[in-house]
């Protein structure tokens, strides 16, 4: 008897251990998630700055197209114009860049926090894993010990 006691705390013990690993490799596992989508992130965000600075681009053209089929020179206020259409996109651009990052720093940092909570988890199986072995133990003992007082 006392040795089963000892035994099952000590299959216990190892599956406690086995459940803490197992969550910290599910942990990172999502954590590897957040990062590819937070790289993802990053890289649509700088297409899409590619495409409105070419869209900008565009735009000035056309501005200072309009400026000169209707014959007027491009100065003074056609060439506000222009510089108005610029800055609209780019701070466009700007905003857009700002956003992406501050959405994907959000995703590392959670990404961060998946890997913490599973260094948690594995050691909290550890240390619940040895308790447990070690409370079968100690069982087994106090068992064995009665037995043959």
């Amino acid at each position: 008897m006392a040795g089963l006691q000892g035994l099952a705390g000590a299959f216990r013990g190892r599956a406690e251990r086995e459940a803490g690993r197992q969550a910290r490799q599910t942990a990172y596992y999502n954590a590897s998630a957040l990062d590819r989508e937070a790289d993802a992130l990053d890289a649509e965000s700088a297409e899409n700055q590619m495409r409105m600075r070419a869209m900008q681009g565009v735009a000035t053209g056309q501005a200072a197209a309009q400026t000169a089929a209707s014959g007027v020179e491009r100065s003074g206020s056609a060439l506000g114009r222009e510089m108005k259409v610029a800055t609209r996109f780019e701070q466009e651009v700007n905003d857009l860049a700002a956003r992406s990052l501050q959405r994907s720093s959000a995703m590392r940092e959670q990404a961060q926090m998946e890997r913490w909570k599973g260094r948690q988890a594995e050691r909290a199986g550890k240390v619940s894993g040895f308790g447990s072995l070690l409370s079968g133990v100690v069982q087994g003992g106090a068992t064995a010990f009665n037995a043959f007082k």
